[in-house]
């Protein structure tokens, strides 16, 4: 009877269905090596005598699994900046596979993190929209092709006036030009 009022005194806590699901994609795998460390000892003051690693050579390849277990302080997050590129050794080499991309989620996102922006404004700041060129800047890879027709800058703007085409009110030529540099005569 006890074992009945002890149940009864306490609620038992209901199993939550999972809100949120991550599906990663299939990758391709990479020919080895993937993510070799060939020769690198490293040291964060660059001296010999404060070597951390010495003539580590070790290769993660595309099956390979890997765990990095040890005491705090012993460099466990050293050897994933090494990988990731974060840090560079002080001697020897990592080649990372060019094909490779390596996804990190960070021990200390606090230190890392803006808290104070939201999810979207931190991808945003991370990964930024490419910049739209216009066409008639000297950058845009159209700018030279523009100046062989002789478009002129007010083509770029948009305009009100709908009474000719965007052509003829820029002057422009529609026909591809000759091999010989554009003349300056008068257009017509």
């Amino acid at each position: 009877m006890l074992e009945k009022l002890e149940d009864d005194a306490v609620e038992k806590p209901k199993l939550r269905e999972p809100s949120l699901v991550f599906s990663f994609p299939e990758c391709s795998k990479l020919a080895p090596p993937v993510l070799p460390f060939d020769g690198v000892s490293f040291a964060y003051s660059g001296k010999k005598e404060d070597y951390l690693y010495e003539d580590l050579n070790l290769a993660v390849d595309y099956d390979s699994r890997v765990a990095l277990v040890g005491p705090n302080g012993c460099g466990k997050s050293t050897l994933l900046k090494l990988m990731s590129g974060e840090l560079h050794p002080t001697e020897g080499s990592v080649k990372k596979h060019q094909h490779l991309t390596l996804g990190l989620y960070h021990q200390h996102s606090a230190e890392v993190l803006d808290l104070d922006a939201s999810p979207l404004v931190f991808m945003r700041r991370t990964f930024p929209p490419p910049q739209v060129i216009s066409p008639m800047s000297p950058l845009s890879p159209l700018s030279p092709c523009i100046s062989l027709y002789l478009l002129s800058s007010s083509c770029a703007a948009p305009s009100r006036r709908r009474s000719t085409s965007g052509a003829r009110r820029c002057g422009a030529r529609t026909s591809p030009p000759s091999a010989s540099a554009p003349s300056s005569r008068p257009r017509p």
